[in-house]
Formats: C-alpha cells, sequence, structure tokens
C-alpha cells in the first residue's frame, strides 16, 4: 500500500510537468518500482481520476505539431506509435484532425521557406525540382501533396522569371 502511494506522487509529479501516455506512464513507473500489480493499479487509478488520457494527449500532440512544428500526418503518426498510442486511435485522430488542405499548405510554407529564388538553367531547374520533392519526402508528405505543391512553386518560379525579363 505504502509502495502504491509513492507510485501515485511520482506519477502526479511527473503528470504536472508535461502529459504522458499510458504507455510512456507506465514505462516511467516501472523505472521507480519492479512491482505490477501496484503499476497496474496507479495507471488504473490515475485513468479513473481523468490523469491519463490518451485520446486527448493524440488531439493535443497532433495540434501542437502541426501548427507550432510545421510536421506532416505521417511524421505525427510515427511520433506518437513511438510513445505507445495504438495506430487505430492515430488513424481516427488524424482523420478529424489534419486535412489534405492543411497538409498542402503546410508543405507549401516549408517549400516557401526553403526555396526563395528560382533557378534559370534548365538542368538546374530539374535539380531544384528534385530537391523540392526530396526535401518534403523527408518531412513525410504524400506524393500527392508534394507533387500538388512542387507544381504550384515552379508556377510561381515560372512567373516570376517572366516578370525578370
Amino acid at each position: 500500500m505504502e509502495n502504491d502511494e509513492y507510485l501515485k506522487n511520482k506519477a502526479l509529479y511527473s503528470l504536472g510537468r508535461r502529459a504522458y501516455t499510458e504507455e510512456e506512464m507506465r514505462k516511467k513507473l516501472q523505472t521507480i518500482s519492479e512491482d505490477e500489480q501496484a503499476i497496474d493499479a496507479v495507471i488504473i487509478w490515475l485513468l479513473d481520476q481523468s490523469f491519463l488520457c490518451d485520446v486527448s494527449y493524440t488531439e493535443n500532440y497532433i495540434r501542437q505539431h502541426k501548427k507550432l512544428q510545421k510536421h506532416s500526418p505521417r511524421k505525427i503518426a510515427a511520433g506518437l506509435r513511438a510513445k505507445g498510442v495504438a495506430t487505430e486511435l492515430i488513424k481516427l485522430a488524424l482523420a478529424e484532425n489534419y486535412s489534405e488542405e492543411e497538409a498542402f499548405e503546410i508543405a507549401q510554407t516549408l517549400l516557401d521557406k526553403k526555396f526563395l529564388h528560382p533557378c534559370t538553367e534548365k538542368i538546374e531547374a530539374i535539380k531544384q525540382k528534385q530537391k523540392m520533392y526530396r526535401f518534403l519526402q523527408g518531412r513525410g508528405f504524400s506524393s500527392g501533396v508534394i507533387i500538388s505543391v512542387i507544381e504550384v512553386k515552379l508556377a510561381e518560379f515560372a512567373e516570376e522569371i517572366a516578370n525578370i525579363s
């Protein structure tokens, strides 16, 4: 019983600093105690008190990483899987909180920051297009979004070159 109270206090202290998924909290408590029954009891208590909730954690994580860190849906899903969130919950939350239009806007913003000027030579333009594709692909955007964003960016570049000439 004394071990349960100690684990509860440690869990509450940890939750006071940042949010945790159920899996993360379980791992954290396992570093403190080897008593699986006590850990299970604390996890159940935290769930009953609504201190742990993977659904709200997932929604907040998606919102934060979409708005502040400009992550793609794939990168967000990978981060949530690493934190122990169920795949079905991730798919459902991403479907509700991250539209294809938002992915397009974020990818476009990233490209606008990274690629400021067009290339005038054909070979350099092809290399630049490849760099754009790899840049967005490395950030986890789908190929459909990447192709759409690159087409828009290349059209902007073509207009810019026409205005210079």
